[in-house]
């Protein structure tokens, strides 16, 4: 699944050709690609050993001349001193007057004048006979002094400059390499889009009797034993139970487990819920959507890399007694809508964590290590009661801010409502912590209003909502009696503020301004520990080994399938998946200047290749998915129908073929090697 996921069907039965001479013309066109391929990598490979080859030779001599700068002054002395020696071995009159003194004393002077050595011109002045030991001495000085230092330095600068074209030629060859490798893989995968679009052709001539539909078609359905006349398989769908998602938004991944039914011949019967828990886990979204919207294909691309928990470990799926129950669902008779309950409840948990995190990322730390401390802690002090009693009523309510706002700031004031209700929080956060330290020490509604009207000052200054505070404290004073009338208010305001306190760090973390994140991540708890309570489940269960709460994943799996938290349940497929979820197909098909029966035949055509090879295919239209299963004539209606595997009911029905076709707007279609 890598580049053929996103290429696979778009290039199967194209919109504009006849399928014969179209699969010719894509083969030639294919043939020719892979060789222009062959011969860009054979002359980039070419160009790559060259230009490697190249600068090879340029480092060895750019190290040479340095070997040669590093030891010059030592070479010009040990020369100098080798030169003299030579000249002293000579006879005085050989010295003064014999060719070869006058060839040591021109190389001596030329020592001197170059700082460098080449013996041509003084050999060529003084041709002297020199033994084979005194060519190997001065050939032995040439080595060592070829070059002055301004010569050495000035050729290594260009040698650099050479290494640095020559480096950029090797990383142009290697980008180049890396591209044609890729173009083979996408060739490859082309290659296999043909044959599988080959087969389809081959499988469709075979079978004409199915392309044109009328009272001599046979029908196809992929729920019966036998799918269609001649069928040599079993219909993937016979007796698989049809799933119904229940208010849950998982149509993407109810068709995602028929596609892969198909794919396996009836032998992958996965768990709905668990693939849309494995998508939700791979695109990290489990916290923001729960199980709900997603995409068919990347469902089954997860599947490819980390398999599937077969539906037996899902009964809920099925409102069947869960005998796998070893997570938070109760062991009894249950539904999906069971489940999406349960989903929802720790999807809002998940969330608030994710809000904490986001708001204070320490404390959101500090309260999943603090997991087994803070259930117990909940569970065991019935005094502790987020919101605290009597702060858990805004100063002024949401409704009457608002009302405010429309009434008086947005045409007084160039203030946008996001940017009001930020300041509003921003005041808020440092007023509430005052708030319930006001009511642990006893104030009465009204002192704490004052308070209120007090630290708010800025705000409502900055604003002119003077006018508003009299019935805001009216509602404050109302809506908090019941709370005031508590006798345990002060001990419950203490036994709250100190599990806070504790669970904060309050030595360590000094931020006031988090506390309607943490209450939200604590009420999310306690519904979650209710819940556990009334079904006499255990909350341990959302702890791991070491205290800390469960992952997102694992807490959602417990709901889901807890039974494939253990790997062995959790099954692998043995062969590849082609997936695509088939967008373009269907917009070329509706915008192609074809009548609309040659664009029906073309649908028609596709969605039959797929059935009579046992593949159901995704039916996308309005924001849902549901699945393709069968095709037959109704003699009654004189149409042609498509049956639809509907997991919003959890029934299948025959629905006109013409009626799909103007709703549709993509065909997923999956293909296995």
């Amino acid at each position: 699944m890598k580049i053929f996921v996103i290429l696979s069907f778009i290039l199967i039965f194209s919109v504009y050709a006849s399928p014969e001479d179209d699969l010719k013309t894509e083969r030639e066109k294919l043939n020719k690609s892979k060789e222009e391929n062959l011969k860009r990598e054979s002359q980039n490979l070419t160009n790559l050993n060259t230009a490697e080859a190249e600068y090879l030779k340029a480092s060895n001599e750019f190290t040479h001349l340095e070997e040669l700068a590093k030891n010059f002054t030592s070479s010009k002395i040990k020369i100098a001193d080798e030169l003299k020696k030579s000249l002293d071995d000579l006879s005085g009159l050989k010295r003064a007057f014999s060719k070869k003194g006058g060839f040591y004393k021109c190389l001596q002077e030329q020592i001197i004048t170059t700082e460098a050595l080449s013996s041509g011109r003084c050999k060529t002045l003084y041709p002297g006979k020199f033994t084979q030991e005194e060519l190997e001495r001065i050939q032995r000085w040439e080595n060592l002094l070829p070059l002055n230092l301004i010569e050495i330095r000035s050729k290594q600068k260009k040698i650099k400059k050479e290494m640095e074209f020559t480096e950029s030629k090797i990383v142009w060859a290697k980008k180049s390499l890396i591209q044609i490798e890729a173009r083979a893989q996408s060739l490859l995968n082309e290659e296999k889009l043909i044959k599988l679009k080959e087969l389809d052709q081959e499988i469709l001539d075979n079978n004409k009797k199915f392309i044109t539909c009328n009272d001599k078609t046979p029908a196809i359905s992929l729920e019966e034993k036998i799918p269609f006349e001649g069928a040599q398989f079993q219909g993937p769908f016979y007796e698989v139970p049809r799933d119904n998602q229940d208010g849950l938004g998982t149509c993407y991944a109810n068709t995602a487990k028929n596609l892969l039914v198909g794919a396996s011949m009836g032998k992958a019967n996965a768990s709905f819920l668990d693939l849309a828990l494995l998508y939700k886990d791979e695109n990290g979204k489990i916290a923001k959507d729960g199980l709900n919207a997603g995409f068919s294909c990347l469902v089954l691309k997860g599947v490819s890399q980390k398999g599937y928990c077969p539906q037996e470990f899902a009964p809920f799926e099925r409102g069947e007694k869960n005998l796998y129950t070893e997570g938070l669902m109760p062991n009894s008779q249950g539904s999906v809508e069971d489940t999406a309950y349960l989903v929802k409840m720790v999807s809002d948990f998940l969330q608030a964590d994710e809000n904490l995190k986001a708001k204070n990322s320490e404390l959101s730390r500090m309260t999943q290590e603090k997991g087994k401390w803070i259930i117990d802690k909940i569970k065991s002090d019935p005094q502790i009661k987020l919101p605290f009693p009597v702060a858990r009523f805004e100063i002024p309510s949401l409704s009457d801010l608002k009302d405010a706002y429309y009434a008086s700031v947005e045409s007084n004031f160039n203030s946008s409502e996001e940017t009001f209700l930020n300041d509003y929080n921003s005041a808020y956060a440092i007023f509430l912590p005052k708030f319930i330290q006001a009511v642990s020490e006893g104030k009465r509604a009204d002192q704490i209003f004052n308070l209120f009207r007090s630290q708010m000052s800025g705000f409502i200054q900055k604003y002119q909502l003077q006018g508003k505070l009299n019935h805001w404290k009216r509602q404050f004073i109302e809506q908090s009696m019941e709370d005031f009338k508590d006798p345990n208010l002060k001990k419950s305001i203490q036994a709250s503020q100190s599990f806070i306190d504790e669970l904060r760090g309050a030595d360590k973390i000094e931020c006031e301004s988090d506390y309607g994140e943490l209450f939200e991540f604590i009420n999310n708890l306690k519904r979650i520990l209710e819940y556990l309570k009334v079904n006499k489940l255990d909350s341990s269960k959302l702890l791991n080994g070491d205290e800390k709460f469960k992952s997102p994943s694992d807490l959602m799996q417990l709901i889901v399938a807890p039974s494939c938290l253990a790997p062995e349940n959790r099954k692998k497929i043995d062969f590849n998946l082609h997936c695509e979820d088939g967008h373009e197909f269907i917009q070329k098909l509706k915008s192609t200047k074809k009548d609309r029966e040659e664009k029906e035949s073309l649908f028609h055509s596709r969605i039959v290749a797929s059935l009579l090879q046992g593949y159901p295919l995704g039916n996308t239209f309005n924001r849902h998915i549901n699945t393709i299963v069968g095709m037959r004539f109704n003699e009654e209606t004189k149409t042609c129908e498509l049956k639809i595997r509907e997991s919003q009911t959890g029934n299948s029905s025959w629905q006109p073929e013409s009626d799909i076709f103007d709703k549709i707007e993509a065909l997923t279609e999956v293909r296995r090697n």
